[in-house]
């Protein structure tokens, strides 16, 4: 229990019987309303209906008098039926409380009074619930003085805050966080209201790096991800739920995958390398399953395909799903292979080689399989397209065609999505690391159906389940398995986005848990908006890290360019990706000249971005128009790159040891990262420009590349 998020009443609604309405079951008949706060006095023969403002888990806590024996029924729900036709799903009075979608949870408590005369006070402690609304009844006349809504969760420390200049998108935060509040209960259930609760690792995996921003996560995880091994088959297939319950199955796309996915996302979030280590043996054995699993002519057919892009508005082929998370799952034991390796030829690199060799194999046969004679996928969804981009298994002369093909299929559906979870988890990320921020921002402010917006829009207070959990149209959903759930945080994922590109703030691979932050501010700079948007024009996050809080502000000003504040907490470093209107852009801090300010080196330009490098403090940044002649890049001494340009090949060194070399893509694609510098085959990379970096023990360099 957290006192901070004990929930009043807003209103209290007294009803007695039905009146007709043309509809199925009428509405309530409604004799008197109350402030929340108000002491409620009720007859036998009416029901109240509290609203708490709040969809939450946990329960009640109720101060009442009135004579012993009498009995009062309190029943729990997430919303209210809307008119009463069978027809829109209601299964009581219009305004009465809607219980259909808790299947065959009772979501009842009863409490028989002792009848003292000072009154008494009660809180269940052996069950919860998931509820906004509660509906009181008595057996005899009760005053009820006080009732409020407790909120029972596992306790785990909230680092995060993210505003923007849009409310509805600050109530869109809200609704994450809350549905990830409610349903980190032991386990990361699924929804805290029905008849199921349990902890289904689809639903942990989309989600896990969003709540690794939102709260510290480490404890959480690693206690579930012990509840995950304890439940994988003897074969090494992880389950669909864990712990795991004699239901569902194992081994299926998407959901199996997140033992290999949530150890490293929790990694990568906290530099916690005991995650990686506790698990390792259980993810070979789950990849050395995934080996076996060939048939229908192809070596790499992944996990099962039973779940694919869950719950998706359009349907990509559950295989190709499955070869795609195949790939990214052998990425992801490559880079946990290299983090655990302590030598060269140790089992640990050696398992990084071999990773990294199935990756490419995957993509080759995945390239047979599944691309035409253009390069492009011949599964064509939006998902399929993000997968195929995201995992990095298209041929470098076809990237450019498919973000086109991608922008097309967003924009020609009326600029709204049609992924399910898998598809949703990587869309808005894809985008932005694609050059489609504007596609990104597009979707975020949407507010048909289906869109993150349009549920804020009928007053939710919580992530749905479904995009079409309710719909002004058709009512409830209509699932035959009343699978409908109003506290859901699978889609909350798109928080993730917010933080790493809308705020800026990005892990860095090569040094973890924010030791080195990418601050990479990406403000709405959209010319032309979809029928009834506006631009976002401030947003500000912060994440409390290991090291202390972190914090991005960006502001829009009348010009067309960003004001821009950062702080980097003690004992870390940064490299700021700032965002200009035009390459010879005057840039200051705190008033100052970049040559002039402590703390700030500047790099030079890449894509139109500054890149400049930061110690630990807090910086201001300002932007106005300067002369053609201004100089826009810089070189260090210590980090040797050539040739550059280069064509073929690449050479990196440093005059001091490295203990991290990368390249990356303008697109946020690393495609070389190693713990030493050397000869780099580049003959498959695309001519343009690549950030280099080199890490060593005591800096950070970073250079811009062209490859002719």
């Amino acid at each position: 229990m957290r006192d901070f998020l004990r929930r009043t009443p807003q209103t209290i609604t007294v009803y007695e019987g039905t009146k007709a309405s043309g509809t199925t079951y009428g509405t309530i008949n409604v004799v008197r309303t109350l402030e929340g706060t108000e002491t409620l006095r009720l007859k036998a023969g009416e029901t109240a209906l509290f609203d708490l403002g709040q969809n939450m888990t946990g329960w009640i806590r109720f101060t009442t008098k009135g004579e012993r024996g009498t009995k009062l029924r309190f029943k729990f729900g997430e919303m209210l039926n809307d008119t009463g036709a069978a027809d829109r799903a209601n299964d009581g009075p219009g305004g009465s409380l809607y219980t259909y979608n808790l299947r065959t949870a009772e979501a009842t408590l009863h409490y028989t009074l002792k009848g003292t005369e000072e009154g008494e006070t009660f809180q269940p402690s052996t069950t919860f619930f998931g509820f906004r609304y509660c509906e009181v009844t008595t057996t005899s006349d009760v005053e009820i003085s006080k009732l409020t809504g407790e909120f029972v969760g596992s306790d785990l420390e909230e680092l995060a805050t993210f505003e923007t200049s849009h409310p509805d998108i600050n109530q869109l935060y809200s609704n994450i966080i809350w549905s990830q509040r409610d349903n980190f209960l032991s386990v990361p259930t699924d929804c805290p209201q029905r008849d199921e609760r349990l902890g289904w690792t689809g639903d942990t995996q989309v989600f896990a790096r969003a709540a690794s921003y939102n709260t510290d996560t480490r404890a959480f995880y690693r206690k579930w991800l012990n509840d995950l091994r304890q439940s994988q088959r003897e074969d090494g297939a992880y389950p669909e739920i864990a712990p795991f319950c004699n239901f569902w199955g194992f081994g299926n796309s998407g959901w199996a995958d997140a033992g290999v996915i949530v150890p490293w996302t929790v990694y990568l979030m906290t530099d916690d390398q005991s995650v990686l280590s506790e698990s390792y043996a259980s993810m070979s054995l789950y990849m050395d399953w995934l080996s076996t699993q060939s048939g229908g002519g192809f070596k790499y057919n992944g996990a099962g395909t039973a779940t694919g892009d869950w719950l998706s508005y359009e349907t990509t082929d559950g295989r190709y799903v499955s070869v795609c998370y195949y790939a990214y799952v052998a990425q992801l034991m490559s880079k946990i292979s290299g983090v655990l390796s302590e030598a060269q030829a140790d089992r640990f690199y050696l398992d990084s080689l071999k990773y990294s060799t199935l990756y490419e194999n995957i993509k080759e046969e995945f390239q047979r399989r599944y691309l035409n004679s253009d390069g492009l996928p011949n599964i064509s969804t939006q998902a399929s397209y993000l997968m195929a981009l995201k995992f990095g298994l298209l041929p470098e002369t076809a990237i450019g065609k498919a973000r086109e093909v991608l922008r097309k299929k967003i924009t020609d559906n009326g600029y709204k999505l049609s992924t399910g979870f898998l598809g949703t988890s990587i869309l808005n990320q894809t985008l932005s690391a694609e050059g489609m921020d504007d596609l990104a921002y597009d979707l975020l402010l949407q507010r048909e159906n289906p869109s993150w917006l349009y549920s804020v829009d009928q007053g939710a207070t919580t992530i749905w389940e479904r995009w079409d959990s309710y719909t002004k149209e058709g009512g409830f959903n209509k699932h035959p398995w009343i699978m409908n759930s109003f506290n859901h945080y699978s889609y909350g994922v798109v928080s993730e986005w917010m933080f790493r590109y809308v705020g800026g703030i990005e892990a860095d691979e090569t040094q973890p848990g924010f030791k080195h932050i990418i601050l990479q501010p990406t403000p709405d700079f959209r010319t032309a908006f979809p029928t009834g948007q506006k631009r976002i024009t401030q947003a500000k996050a912060s994440h409390l890290s290991g090291y202390g809080r972190i914090s991005s502000e960006w502001q829009y000003k009348e010009d067309g360019r960003i004001s821009y504040t950062a702080t980097v907490p003690a004992n870390t470093t940064a490299t700021l990706y700032l965002p200009l209107m035009e390459k010879t852009d005057n840039i200051t801090e705190s008033g100052k000249d970049l040559k002039e300010a402590e703390g700030v080196d500047f790099k030079g330009i890449v894509d139109g971005k500054a890149v400049i490098e930061l110690q630990s403090g807090t910086y201001q940044f300002d932007m106005e128009k300067g002369s053609p002649d201004r100089v826009e890049e810089s070189t260090s001494p210590n980090l040797r790159i050539h040739p550059n340009p280069f064509c073929d090949r690449l050479h990196l060194s440093c005059s001091e040891d490295i203990r991290y070399a990368s390249v990356t893509a303008c697109n946020g694609q690393i495609l070389y990262r190693q713990h030493r510098g050397g000869n780099i085959d580049t003959s498959a990379w695309a001519p343009g420009i690549y950030v280099v970096r080199e890490d060593t023990p005591e800096h950070s360099y970073t250079e811009k590349a062209i490859k002719k």
